[in-house]
This record gives structure tokens, C-alpha cells and sequence, in this order.
């Protein structure tokens, strides 16, 4: 049983770090003076309308569309950003503790409605062998996954697993592969668009698009990793997203997932989303299916082909988990798969 986790921002916001955009734009504001600001590019944007800056990546691409334009005060301005907001996330985490991880690894069911519990049950049954093994795509430039994933005791996910799962015996749980996607501070903190239609591509050389378009990047520094990622991918059983937007900016992701659900029969994909504003309890039938039904749309929208309607029953949702990686709780949790 190959069981992937797709890992975002929501991680480690919810383990006390502040590293949302929105929460760097407010340290700029207190700490960096005025000439630093008006004199970066994209600090002058942000300091003008703060919240059209909380995609960073996106509205990085969107404002290569103004008419007034320096390709060359963009280039240094953009490293200016990189090299500032590293410092930053290396701050940050500095303040935080450890998180333990074992129980999401084990008890990642328990949220789930009765009949997706069953499919995973199944999915289990299905497997050629009783083991698991657990595979990690951070998409994180920080560590704080990595380092609760070193420590996880696998004996003991295995153990719980055979009381959790009841339709089969598990064997052993394992440690598969982890990847940073956008690799690490200080290793290159890839910031960009997915593809060239996200920017006025025109005005830039071949050599600044490809630092300026993630899948470039991620290419040039390690051309196998996109391919690496992707047979994790295809090979899971289960795929579970968890603290993500999916948003445009990482739409090849979305789109070699949705991909990988047509090729495969049996493949799950499940997405946790997290919006204080919104309770849908399955008690309310109404509400609790226009919440997944609009859940499901987040990805479902980067559909490049003609959107099949069975595709839908390969997506289990989850709206606000009390368990997903609750090592503890962080009042300021602003996960940031959203449904509004």
C-alpha cells in the first residue's frame, strides 16, 4: 500500500510558524525602512494593496502585464524578495518545536465519512502486499516536515494501523521517499509561475524564464526530479493533500494527479481543507455536499481534457480536521486550502 502525502504552507502555519505571505508582508511593513521598499519592485506593488499580494507567485506573474515595465528592475528586485523572505523563514523557524507526526500516519481515516473509511479499507485489500509505505512531497521551503518525518516510529504506525484498518492484516509500515518540489532555504527556494502563460513571457529572455517558471527550474537544478515525483504519484494507491491552495501556480501537480486518477482503477485521492467559516456536517445533507462538491473543484478545475463525471467518486474530501498532524493546536491556523 503506497500511501503519498502532498504537504503545504497549512503544515507548518499550524505548527506555530508564520510563513503565509500575508504574514511577511506585515514583518516588511515593522521592520524594513522606506527606502529598502521603495526601492524593490515588488515591495512598492505589495505596499500599495496588500491584499492583492496574498499569492505571491501569482500576482508575480500577473504584474509582468503593466504597461510600465523593467524587466531588469524586476530580475533584482525578485532576488532582493528571495533572499529576504529566506531570512525570514530561517527566523521563524527557529521559534517552533518539533512536531510528532506518528498518529496522522495511522489515524488519517478517522475523519472521514463511513464509506470513505470503507475505501481505504478496500484499497487495502486490493494491494499486492500487507505493508505500507509512506512517501512525502513537501512543498515547503522549510524543514519542519522533514525533521517529523525522521522521527516517526514506524513499529508503532504499523500497530495502530492493524486496529484501524479491519478488513485486512497490516504488515509493516515504512519510510518511503520525501522530496522538496521547490527545494530548501538556502538551496534555491524556487518562487515562480507554472507555465508561461502565467506571464507576459515576451519580455523576457529564455534565460529569465527559466528562473521565473517553476517547472524550468525545478529541471535545470535536478532534470529528474519532475519524473521522480511523478511516478511516486502514479504508483500511490493513495494520494492525501493536506494545507495547499491549488492554486495555478502549481497546476502541473494538479494536473499529473488528475491524470494519474483516469490511469488508475484504483487510486484514491483524498483533500483535507480547512475554513473556520464553514461547517458542513453530514447531518446537513445540502451543506455537507456543496462543500465537497466545491472542494473537489479546486482541482477538478485544472482538468486539461473533458471533465469525466466518475472521476469525482476518486475524491474524498475532509472540511476542518480535528486530527490531520494536531501534534498541537495553533490558534492562528489559517490553512490555506480554502472553499470560499
Amino acid at each position: 500500500m503506497n500511501i503519498t502525502f502532498l504537504v503545504g504552507n497549512g503544515f507548518d502555519i499550524l505548527h506555530g510558524m508564520k510563513t503565509s505571505y500575508t504574514h511577511f508582508y506585515k514583518y516588511i511593513e515593522k521592520n524594513f525602512d522606506d527606502g529598502k521598499i521603495d526601492n524593490n519592485f515588488f515591495y512598492r506593488q505589495i505596499k500599495g494593496n496588500i491584499s492583492n499580494w496574498s499569492d505571491f507567485e501569482f500576482e508575480m506573474g500577473q504584474c509582468t502585464f503593466q504597461t510600465e515595465f523593467n524587466v531588469d528592475e524586476y530580475m533584482n528586485s525578485l532576488e532582493e524578495f528571495r533572499n529576504d523572505f529566506e531570512d525570514y523563514l530561517i527566523e521563524e523557524g527557529s521559534k517552533v518545536e518539533q512536531p510528532r507526526i506518528d498518529e496522522t500516519l495511522f489515524s488519517f481515516i478517522q475523519d472521514m465519512k463511513e464509506g470513505d473509511r470503507e475505501t481505504i479499507e478496500r484499497l487495502y485489500e486490493n494491494v499486492d502486499s500487507p505493508d505500507t509505505i509512506v512517501n512525502f512531497v513537501n512543498f515547503n521551503y522549510t524543514e519542519l516536515l522533514d525533521k517529523a518525518v525522521f522521527d516517526v516510529e514506524w513499529n508503532r504506525v504499523a500497530n495502530e494501523l492493524n486496529t484501524m484498518i479491519k478488513r485486512t492484516v497490516i504488515g509493516r509500515a515504512n519510510f518511503g521517499k520525501l522530496y522538496h518540489i521547490h527545494e530548501k532555504i538556502n538551496d534555491g527556494a524556487f518562487l515562480g509561475v507554472n507555465d508561461e502563460g502565467q506571464l507576459d513571457a515576451i519580455k523576457f529572455t529564455e534565460e529569465s524564464l527559466e528562473v521565473l517558471i517553476k517547472p524550468n527550474l525545478i529541471d535545470a537544478y535536478n532534470s529528474y526530479r519532475i519524473e521522480e515525483v511523478e511516478k511516486i504519484i502514479l504508483e500511490s494507491d493513495l494520494i492525501i493533500i493536506f494545507g495547499m491552495s491549488l492554486g495555478d501556480t502549481d497546476k502541473i501537480w494538479w494536473q499529473k494527479i488528475i491524470q494519474s486518477l483516469y490511469n488508475s482503477s484504483n487510486q484514491r485521492l483524498v483533500i483535507h481543507s480547512y475554513n473556520p467559516g464553514i461547517t458542513a456536517s453530514i447531518k446537513n445533507p445540502s451543506q455537507y455536499l456543496r462543500a465537497d462538491r466545491d472542494i473537489k473543484q479546486l482541482i477538478l478545475k485544472h482538468d486539461s481534457g473533458q471533465l469525466a463525471p466518475w472521476i469525482q467518486k476518486k475524491i474524498m474530501t475532509v472540511l476542518n480536521s480535528q486530527t490531520m498532524f494536531c501534534h498541537k493546536i495553533n490558534n492562528e491556523y489559517e490553512y490555506t486550502t480554502s472553499i470560499t
